[in-house]
């Protein structure tokens, strides 16, 4: 297998610990301290917070010359929500997305000797500076989602600190790149499907299901990878187990025989 990390590495090693590389039991303990932080009702809670932080990045946006929606928008913005909801300090918004920046090689199939290096130095440098921060808040806890998942962790102690470290790790990866691609990619499709702009625009209640349009046309991930745990057969070919997929999601959601004129931006 091809893997955007150097092997043996501390990036390597911390992406085995992430929750979407681990099968059971493992998954199901981590994945049950993530989800306590994130159930409907904690993210209807987190939902003013992230519309304040939006609200004052659109506000900064210069109405006097062009710029770079996604250096100026897309790419801070999760970033600075992810560290809101984690009561990470705003003086540290910056360092923690480049860290972000760097890390997000890790959903690339390939990538060059160079990046992987950032990348391990990112990973590294992001977890000692999360180490301090859960150590922080073991002293003086606050009601921050940092807080959520330190006291799940007493309560599932067999999830050390390295795994949660780890996990953390993963949230600034998966928040950050997904949303930043989503943003990018549905603001330029809206400015070149002018027709679909005008109508958002006359019923900003059909925003919900622009989103997902958004996300199907221009996905923001376009492959996952899945190992088979038994035979699997695709057309003429038999995958044996343990074989390694990349599963093209981007091809699917413009697959005509589940949507209707998938190249219609609709």
């Amino acid at each position: 297998t091809v893997r955007p990390y150097l092997a043996e590495s501390f990036l390597e090693q911390t992406v085995e610990r992430f929750m979407l590389m681990r099968d059971a039991p493992f998954h199901t303990q981590i994945r049950g301290l993530m989800g306590a932080a994130f159930t409907p009702a904690a993210v209807r809670a987190m939902r003013e917070q992230i519309a304040a932080t939006c609200n004052r990045l659109v506000a900064a946006l210069p109405a006097d010359r062009p710029f770079d929606v996604l250096q100026e928008l897309a790419q801070p913005l999760p970033v600075q929500v992810i560290c809101d909801v984690l009561g990470i300090p705003p003086d540290a918004t910056a360092q923690t997305r480049q860290w972000s920046e760097a890390l997000a090689l890790v959903v690339e199939p390939v990538a060059r000797r160079e990046l992987r290096r950032a990348s391990d130095s990112a990973a590294r440098e992001l977890a000692d500076y999360m180490a301090g921060q859960v150590a922080r808040h073991r002293v003086r806890p606050s009601d921050s989602l940092l807080d959520l998942l330190i006291a799940g962790q007493r309560d599932e102690p067999s999830i050390s600190d390295e795994d949660l470290l780890a996990n953390l790790v993963l949230l600034f990866i998966a928040g950050h790149e997904t949303t930043t691609n989503l943003i990018g990619n549905g603001l330029y499709r809206l400015l070149t499907e002018s027709d679909a702009l005008e109508q958002l625009r006359a019923d900003p209640g059909m925003m919900s299901t622009a989103i997902d349009e958004m996300l199907r046309y221009d996905s923001p991930v376009t492959v996952v990878a899945r190992v088979t745990r038994e035979p699997w057969v695709i057309g003429d070919l038999t995958i044996p187990p343990g074989e390694m997929l990349y599963c093209m999601t981007g091809a699917a959601n413009h697959d005509p025989a589940v949507f209707q004129a998938p190249e219609r931006f609709d």
